[in-house]
C-alpha cells in the first residue's frame, strides 16, 4: 500500500495532468475562436475587446449609431421618431406630393443635389418632367388655336368693327408662338402634330364664338347657329402654316411678319381697314418637318 506521502504525489500527478488537458484544450479552442480581431459585445453600452490569449483584455464605451432615415422622411412628421420608424419599415406613403407640392418639390429638389437616390419619389418626378414639356406643347397649341379660330372670323364673319380687333388679336398670339418655339426648338419636330390639334380646337371656338354672335341674347338659338356655322366652315386647315404663324418656322432667325396673312383673309383686311396686304395665292404646302441636316 501506499503511504500518504504516495497517495499525495499521484493526486498531484494526476492534477498536472488534467491541468495540463484542460489547458491545451483551452489553448485549441482559443485557437479556432480567435482566428482574427474579434469582439465581444456584452450588455450595455460598455464593449470587451478580446483579440486573443494572447493580448491584452481592454474595456471600453460603445457610441450608439444612428439608425438609417430616408432624406424626406423627417418633413412631413412632427417627429423624428415617427419618420425614423416609417423610414426603417419602408412604408411611409409618397402622399406629400398632393399634400403640399410646395414642400414636395423643395425636398425632391434637395434630394437631387445631394444625389440620394433613396429619396427621391420616382413617379411623380418622372411626371412632373414631363409635364415641363406638356406645358410647353400645350401653350403653343393654344396660342396657335386661337389665331386660327380669329382667322376664321375675321374670313367669314367679317364684322367690320370687329376686324380690327380680331386681327392684333392674330399679330399678339403669332409672338406668343414664334417665342415658344424659338425658346424650345425641339418642338419643332411636332408642328405637324400640334398644327393638328390647334386646328380643331381653333375651328370649334370660332364655330362657339360666331353662334354666340348671331344670338347673343338667346342661347337656344345658339345651338342652331352652331350647327350652321359648323356646316359652312371648312372642315381641312385652309391655311399654311406660314400663313398662320406669319414665318417659316425653318429658316433661320425668322420673325413673324405681320405683312403675311392667308389670301381670304387679307381680301377681308384691305377691304374692312383699307389696308394693302399682300395677297398671297400659295400652293401645295410643304412637310412641316425639318429638313434632314437642319440644325435644332
Amino acid at each position: 500500500m501506499l503511504g500518504f506521502a504516495g497517495i499525495r504525489c499521484r493526486r498531484r500527478a494526476r492534477l498536472c495532468e488534467y491541468t495540463t488537458s484542460n489547458l491545451q484544450k483551452r489553448a485549441r479552442r482559443e485557437r479556432q475562436a480567435f482566428s482574427g480581431p474579434k469582439r465581444v459585445v456584452g450588455k450595455g453600452p460598455w464593449k470587451l475587446d478580446y483579440r486573443g490569449p494572447d493580448s491584452k483584455i481592454s474595456l471600453y464605451r460603445a457610441i450608439p449609431q444612428p439608425r438609417p432615415i430616408a432624406y424626406n422622411a423627417g418633413m412631413a412628421a412632427t417627429s423624428m421618431k415617427e419618420p425614423a420608424a416609417e423610414a426603417v419599415a419602408g412604408a411611409r406613403p409618397r402622399d406629400l406630393y398632393f399634400e403640399d407640392a410646395w414642400s414636395w418639390s423643395r425636398e425632391q429638389v434637395a434630394a437631387l443635389r445631394q444625389r440620394d437616390l433613396g429619396a427621391i419619389d420616382w413617379d411623380n418626378v418622372i411626371e412632373e418632367i414631363e409635364d415641363v414639356g406638356k406645358r410647353h406643347y400645350e401653350r403653343w397649341v393654344s396660342n396657335c388655336g386661337n389665331a386660327i379660330a380669329h382667322l376664321l372670323k375675321i374670313e367669314h364673319y367679317r364684322s367690320p368693327e370687329d376686324v380690327n380687333h380680331w386681327r392684333r388679336e392674330v399679330l399678339g398670339h403669332r409672338r406668343k408662338m414664334h417665342r415658344t418655339l424659338r425658346r424650345h426648338r425641339g418642338m419643332k419636330g411636332q408642328l405637324g402634330e400640334m398644327l393638328a390639334e390647334a386646328w380643331g380646337d381653333g375651328r370649334q371656338d370660332a364655330v362657339d364664338a360666331m353662334a354666340e354672335y348671331d344670338a347673343p341674347d338667346d342661347p337656344a338659338a345658339q345651338g342652331p347657329r352652331g350647327r350652321a356655322w359648323e356646316s359652312r366652315l371648312p372642315a381641312e386647315r385652309p391655311y399654311h402654316f406660314e400663313d398662320i404663324a406669319g414665318y417659316d418656322p425653318f429658316k433661320k432667325d425668322a420673325e413673324p411678319d405681320p405683312e403675311i396673312w392667308p389670301a381670304p383673309v387679307a381680301r377681308v383686311l384691305n377691304e374692312a381697314l383699307g389696308t394693302n396686304y399682300p395677297v398671297r395665292e400659295r400652293g401645295p404646302e410643304r412637310s412641316l418637318v425639318p429638313e434632314t441636316g437642319y440644325s435644332r
